[in-house]
């Protein structure tokens, strides 16, 4: 029997990467392309009237996304490797 429900074919990768970082396997959520995680993270976590700050240096994903779910899209500067929040615009 072929199984295609990538929960159950991504065990072994989860269970490796978990061994790697120290994790349990239950905390590994792979996905098949950069896109599709942001757009999990989004759905589970932004809402409607949330606002949400990107970094001005990134290719608008995060913004087009986060917009879609209905939040306020803030482009901040980086201050090194630290969002500057004081920067909103």
């Amino acid at each position: 029997m072929v199984d295609w429900y990538a929960e159950h074919a991504n065990a072994d990768f989860r269970d490796d990467v978990a061994r790697a970082v120290g994790a349990t396997p239950e905390r590994v959520v792979p996905g098949h392309a950069t896109p599709a995680l942001i757009g999990a993270v989004a759905a589970a976590f932004v809402r409607p009237g949330d606002t949400v700050f990107v970094p001005e240096v990134t290719d608008g994903l995060h913004a087009r996304v986060s917009a879609a779910h209905g939040a306020a899209v803030q482009q901040v500067a980086l201050r090194g490797l630290e969002l500057d929040l004081a920067d909103g615009r």
